[in-house]
């Protein structure tokens, strides 16, 4: 799948530079699901396409700290997509958490996402 911002010629190397931080920040794991930071832009593109939903298109905003996506994945199935996260980085809140064709979250991820919005709400409280 070829991206739209690469075929105009945008690269955003920022994402790739984002990971470590935002999986130290963000990473999540209970015993099915896992929650991490995309590897890279091409990464997004890909999820998007896999998903068939709008993912691709948040790629600026992510490389310029607007926004964070974030990748839900089966343990068991780690690189294959399954549910795309979207946190406001300012406040740590769940903007929107979005399967294949935007379907809702299952009981699982809404489960998961909420560990993590949980996490992030008391770190703020103790910050």
């Amino acid at each position: 799948v070829r991206s739209i911002d690469e075929k105009n010629g945008y690269r955003f190397p920022q994402i790739a530079e984002q990971e470590e931080q935002y999986n130290r920040l963000y990473a999540t794991a209970n015993r099915t699901l896992l929650i991490r930071a995309p590897h890279d832009h091409q990464e997004i593109i890909d999820e998007g396409a896999k998903l068939r939903h709008c993912v691709a298109t948040y790629a600026k905003r992510v490389a310029s700290g607007e926004t964070v996506i974030l990748f839900v994945r089966k343990k068991a199935a780690p690189d294959k997509p399954y549910f795309t996260l979207n946190i406001d980085p300012v406040d740590g809140n769940m903007i929107q958490c979005r399967g294949y064709q935007n379907c809702g979250m299952t009981d699982g991820v809404k489960n998961i996402v909420n560990t993590l919005i949980d996490r992030l709400s008391r770190r703020k409280e103790t910050a």
